[in-house]
């Protein structure tokens, strides 16, 4: 063994010598990771280093770069003046990578574990030794016969003292066991990131020419797909006659196998992993289909497809003048947006920390302030609480992703809600339930009915909603139901009375907008028919 790493050794160094002798010097940077460009997935990782060379061909090395890197992505800047021959990415086996610092403390766990059970180890040996000797001199006699004063001491040891040992060993045992758990744990945790360190160490070597001895101040770059950053919002909201502010986070991880120590950070809305090349029509050729697909589409036949999307998110019905509105203004700026015709980004303005290890880093990209209209709104059928509703503006400016929200509302944490785009340019956000407004939905039995004529069943369905301001203030509130809307021609739906909401034929529902004054209840009926063959059962609705 000892033969075969010096023979190694004495390899690499003719590996060096002839490198030098047929391409150059070979010249080691001392880079460091200065920016990240952190996209929705991947990210952009850029290196600097300040070197002196000489006159001719210097390799010129990047040690420590990540092994998740994409080698078609690598560039090389600071060149002005030299010609570059080339840049490759290798792996020096040859080379001992050093260990991350979680790798480390992975390490140092593993060894404090260890040492804990050798503890328990010891501790086992001495109480199974004494339990063997309580246990071997149970029977004890004296010289002259039997003593009984040993006696009643060996016994009181083996009633008192057995016990407590048996106990201490069946802790031990449940001891051993909760470390050996933990410390497999960290052993596989280690193995899986050791993988990256245990192959040899990532190089980047980039073959330059110069005609004099100069210095260069070089920048490199390259895209590893093993990082990746999610939208998530704080949204706080002192009243509602205060406007709202949107607080945007960018939630960071990377396991890129290099650690970011306090570089300058970028968060993308870009995704370098989606194609950039526009997609092409091809012809569209109309044949007949496979009579077997033919009898499945008949079987389909009195399904009728509609353009009409799903009904909106609660709230969506509230009509806002958008004048009313005015464009969101940034607050209390840790970060610049920058927007280009391809991509989003916020410079943040302070660097960051965040290692190898696939932890979450939160990180406060922008905050704004934005004007809002409030509403009331329930879906009785579905929920019977109330919802505070912001309607704010959302202009491309502001460029929201899909996205969990923490609501704060009067200084109280409300809970979560959902920031989802929209395609116009407001944005509305449920701020929480308001319990001081009650309401019940109830099917009045008393008024429904069931009836059978010829070969038709009808049923005839009754509600009632009763909403009930406790405040003592006046209220507008938005309500929604619906009644079914048929996709067979054998199902019938006939209105009856829709008490007065305003009803959208295409989804079927129906929308009424009410003001309560302080302590006042309303009801709202609402009836349709349903008639079907008798011989077939329909859906609930």
């Amino acid at each position: 063994m000892k033969f075969l790493k010096i023979h190694l050794v004495a390899l690499f160094c003719c590996f060096l010598v002839n490198l030098h002798a047929q391409e150059g010097s070979v010249l080691y940077t001392n880079s460091k990771v200065t920016k990240v460009t952190v996209y929705l997935s991947g990210a952009q990782i850029t290196r600097e280093a300040e070197v002196s060379i000489e006159k001719g061909i210097t390799n010129i090395v990047f040690d420590g770069v990540s092994p998740y890197l994409n080698e078609q992505s690598i560039q090389l800047g600071g060149t002005s003046g030299i010609n570059l021959l080339s840049v490759v990415h290798r792996i020096n086996y040859l080379t001992e990578n050093e260990n991350s610092p979680r790798i480390n403390e992975l390490k140092d766990s593993i060894e404090i574990i260890q040492f804990l059970l050798d503890q328990l180890t010891n501790k086992k040996f001495v109480s199974e030794q004494e339990l063997d000797l309580i246990i071997s001199n149970k029977n004890i006699k004296g010289d002259k016969g039997f003593d009984i004063a040993a006696y009643e001491e060996i016994q009181e040891l083996y009633t008192k003292r057995l016990p407590a040992l048996k106990d201490d060993l069946l802790k031990n045992r449940i001891e051993e066991r909760r470390l050996l758990e933990k410390q497999n744990k960290l052993k596989n945790q280690l193995a899986e990131l050791s993988n990256s360190y245990s192959n040899g160490k990532h190089e980047i070597v980039a073959s330059i020419k110069s005609e004099t001895a100069k210095k260069l101040k070089l920048d490199l770059s390259y895209y590893t797909s093993a990082a990746s950053w999610f939208p998530a919002y704080d949204i706080r909201c002192k009243d509602i006659d205060s406007p709202i502010q949107l607080i945007y986070k960018a939630i960071i991880q990377q396991s890129s196998g290099e650690d970011w120590s306090k570089v300058m950070l970028k968060i993308s809305m870009g995704n370098p992993n989606l194609s950039g090349t526009k997609p092409e029509l091809q012809t569209n050729s109309l044949g007949w289909m496979p009579v077997y697909y033919q009898n499945i589409e008949g079987s389909y036949s009195g399904y009728k497809k509609s353009n009409a999307t799903a009904p909106a998110a609660m709230g969506n019905s509230i009509q806002v003048d958008k004048d009313e509105r005015s464009e969101a203004r940034f607050k209390n700026n840790t970060s610049t947006m920058t927007q280009s015709s391809l991509n989003v980004e916020f410079v943040i303005a302070i660097p960051y920390t965040i290692n190898s290890n696939g932890k979450s880093t939160i990180i406060d990209a922008q905050t704004f302030e934005m004007p809002a209209i409030y509403n009331l709104a329930v879906v009785p059928k579905l929920d019977k609480s109330v919802f505070l509703i912001a309607e704010v503006s959302a202009k491309d400016e502001i460029n929201q992703l899909n996205g969990m929200a923490s609501i704060y509302f009067e200084g109280m944490y409300t809970g979560q809600s959902n920031v989802t785009p929209n395609e116009n340019d407001s944005m509305k956000i449920s701020l929480g339930r308001d319990k001081s407004i009650l309401v019940e939905r109830k099917r009045l039995k008393e008024k429904s009915s069931k009836s059978l004529l010829g070969s038709k069943k009808t049923e005839e369905s009754v509600y009632e909603i009763i909403v009930k301001n406790t405040k003592s203030t006046p209220v507008s509130i938005t309500i929604e139901d619906q009644i079914p809307i048929s996709i067979d021609k054998d199902i019938e739906i006939e209105q009856i009375d829709l008490g007065g909401a305003i009803y959208d034929e295409v989804t079927g529902k129906l929308t009424w907008k009410i003001t309560l004054l302080a302590g006042e209840t309303k009801k709202i009926n609402f009836s349709f028919n349903v008639k079907y063959p008798k011989n077939k059962k329909i859906g609930n609705y």
